[in-house]
């Protein structure tokens, strides 16, 4: 998904497709690596009626004044947003585990954290810090499994 700006959704034979390119964009950035201050789409998911997207990708925090690596979510009939939230959570891949999202934030010279974010509202239930840059996010079973820059961690998932 890495830069994409259209996904589409599909119930049945209704078919809804979300232009995201306004996403991708940070509200404000240093001129000087403006080139670098896009956000690709790094995932996105369907649960329900809701479409979760990542953005993450782009230049360091510092660059665009901390406004990168959001979750978005829309609602998927009306297409308008539900909530996005704060900055510096998801810098790529996310994980859906019943009321909650996993996703992971880190760069090189930024702190690097795991988030558990709430579905209902996007607010941050906990964080817990990594020792590198987090990428692919799985779950197995009752654990989640983090593919990070120096190497993989498994997380316990408490119900």
């Amino acid at each position: 998904m890495a830069g994409a700006g259209w996904c589409a959704s599909t119930r049945g034979d209704a078919v809804r497709a979300f232009d995201l390119d306004a996403l991708r964009h940070p509200p404000r950035a240093n001129p000087q690596w403006k080139q670098f201050a896009d956000q690709d789409v790094t995932g996105a998911a369907v649960v329900g009626d809701v479409l979760y997207v990542a953005n993450g990708g782009g230049s360091y925090a510092k660059e665009v004044f901390g406004k990168k690596g959001f979750m978005t979510a829309l609602d998927v009939r009306s297409g308008k947003v539900l909530w996005r939230s704060q900055p510096l959570v998801t810098g790529g891949a996310f994980a859906v585990h019943g009321d909650y999202l996993i996703s992971g934030y880190g760069f090189t010279d930024e702190p690097d954290y795991l988030y558990l974010l709430r579905r209902a509202d996007g607010s941050v239930a906990q964080r817990v810090s990594v020792p590198s840059a987090p990428g692919d996010i799985y779950l197995d079973g009752g654990i989640v499994r983090v593919d990070a820059y120096d190497g993989p961690y498994d997380f316990d998932l408490l119900p």
